[in-house]
C-alpha cells in the first residue's frame, strides 16, 4: 500500500506539478543527491510532452499537405480534361471532309486558320 501511495505521490509531483514544493523540496533538503533524480525525471516528462505536442502538430501539417496535394491533382485533372475537349473541338473544326481523320493538308490549313495556333 505504501508503494502505491508513493507512486501516486510521485506522479502527482512530477507530471501534474501538484504540491511540488511541499513534497520534493523537503526530500531534496534532507537528501541533496535526489535533486539529480527529480531533475532528470522532470526533464524527461517535459521532453515527452513536447514530443507529443510536436507529433500532433506534424500530423496536422501532414494531413493539410495531403489535402492540398489532392486538391491540386483534382485541379490538374479538370484542366487536362478541358484541354482535351478543346483539342477535340479544334480537330473537329479542322476536319473539313468530316472523315474523322485529319489529312496533312487539313492540319496545315487549320494551323493557319485556327485562333488556337496563333
Amino acid at each position: 500500500d505504501s508503494v502505491l501511495q508513493a507512486m501516486l505521490t510521485f506522479t502527482q509531483s512530477i507530471v501534474a506539478g501538484d504540491s511540488w514544493g511541499t513534497l520534493v523540496v523537503p526530500i531534496v533538503e534532507h537528501h541533496p543527491e535526489t535533486i539529480i533524480f527529480f531533475t532528470l525525471v522532470l526533464l524527461s516528462v517535459q521532453l515527452m510532452i513536447i514530443n507529443l505536442i510536436l507529433a500532433i502538430i506534424l500530423d496536422k501539417a501532414n494531413e493539410s499537405r495531403q489535402q492540398t496535394e489532392r486538391e491540386l491533382l483534382q485541379v490538374k485533372e479538370t484542366e487536362h480534361g478541358k484541354a482535351k475537349q478543346d483539342f477535340i473541338k479544334i480537330c473537329q473544326s479542322m476536319d473539313e471532309d468530316e472523315s474523322g481523320q485529319l489529312s496533312f493538308k487539313e492540319i496545315e490549313d487549320g494551323f493557319e486558320e485556327q485562333e488556337a495556333f496563333s
